[in-house]
């Protein structure tokens, strides 16, 4: 995409960044940068913006327009917030327990309204982004995980089963996990194919 397709997408999304805006973004570490490329037609380079850089810009303007509670959008607020969220679909839990404070400590972080409200701001406004939800718009948008094993043997995995968004009064982030218990399922499958198996023929 080129930056004229940036904005128009997030136009349709109710909000209005300049180019300028976005470049400067980006070089701040804000949004994904464009991938720069040879111009096949002349002389000069061209700019192709990755499909993230539309939520990425959307989750920063929400930063820095709506109430942010106590949470400062500083650029190193918001880089931190990008950074750490960046990470939310493969290790969820970083967010529980590892925070960006106002005096910079770090902190567990608590379910729904009481997640830190720049990351709760950041990820509710991507998820947005990538349905086509106007930003404005409340919601409430729920990651559901199943965990197995356990972090004491090694074993312990992290399975994202769907994200859904739906609209709330405020914007609000809920992580629900569900533990899956691998030797009670192994032993009822074990039990069900020891039914299943067919009997020994007996002996005439």
């Amino acid at each position: 995409m080129n930056i004229e397709d940036i904005t128009t997408r997030l136009h349709s999304l109710g909000v209005d960044i300049p180019p300028g805006t976005l470049r400067r973004w980006a070089a701040e570490g804000l949004i994904s940068p464009p991938q720069r490329t040879q111009n096949p037609h002349g002389r000069g380079r061209l700019s192709d913006w990755p499909e993230a850089s539309v939520e990425e810009a959307a989750a920063c303007w929400a930063l820095r327009h709506f109430n942010t509670r106590w949470a400062t959008p500083t650029v190193d607020a918001i880089k931190r917030t990008r950074r750490l969220v960046g990470k939310l679909r493969d290790t969820p839990f970083d967010i529980l327990k590892a925070g960006l404070k106002p005096d910079g400590s770090r902190a567990m972080f608590f379910f729904s309204y009481e997640l830190h409200p720049l990351i709760v701001l950041w990820v509710t406004a991507v998820e947005k982004a990538r349905r086509g939800w106007h930003i404005q718009k409340p919601a409430q948008v729920t990651f559901a995980w199943t965990i197995e094993g356990t972090p004491q043997a090694g074993t312990l995995k992290h399975t994202l089963v769907g994200v859904t968004l739906e609209a709330a009064d405020r914007d609000v982030l809920q992580i629900h996990s569900e533990r899956i218990d691998l030797d009670r399922i192994n032993n009822s499958k074990k039990r069900t194919e020891e039914h299943e198996r067919p009997p020994a023929p007996r002996r005439t």
